[in-house]
């Protein structure tokens, strides 16, 4: 199996005037994905499978274009604190087979902050809220929330 997927994406950073970041990000790509059928996979050519409409392979039907658009802001809140709120909508559209004119959403909504202890010590921790959404039955929409912590320690040789 697989994939090539050429993508562009362009940046913008706007440093504002009270020493906040603001950053925008646009992408596009296209995936052209290839691999095995489902019987080459399980090495077997039962009329079961072909007849089921499994004779596409898994891979094959993930071609398609998709875009997203991201913003961050970057919040320092004192010399030791950042803060930093982020939004993501990505969206794709497949092309081949089966999935032909499916199109999926994801949406994710974040939050990130960053503590500085002392100069080796730092302390980060983020959530994230993510859905997806689409436009058929048969994709799978799902809504999940993360969290975690890192403790970072920096030494300089």
């Amino acid at each position: 199996m697989y994939s090539n997927t050429p993508s562009l994406s362009l940046t913008k950073t706007i440093p504002l005037e009270n020493g906040d970041i603001l950053t925008a990000t646009g992408g596009l790509s296209y995936a052209l994905s290839n691999g095995d059928t489902l019987s080459e996979t399980l090495k077997t050519t039962t009329d079961a499978l072909l007849d089921s409409g499994l004779k596409d392979t898994p891979a094959d039907l993930q071609t398609g274009a998709s875009y997203s658009f991201n913003l961050s802001y970057i919040k320092p809140v004192s010399d030791k604190l950042t803060l930093t709120p982020s939004l993501s909508v990505s969206k794709m559209y497949y092309k081949k087979d089966t999935n032909s004119g499916k199109v999926d959403v994801t949406y994710v909504l974040g939050l990130s902050t960053s503590y500085a202890i002392n100069d080796w010590l730092n302390l980060s921790g983020a959530a994230n809220y993510t859905a997806k959404d689409g436009n058929r039955a048969d994709v799978i929409e799902f809504r999940d929330f993360t969290s975690g912590f890192t403790l970072a320690v920096n030494h300089s040789f």
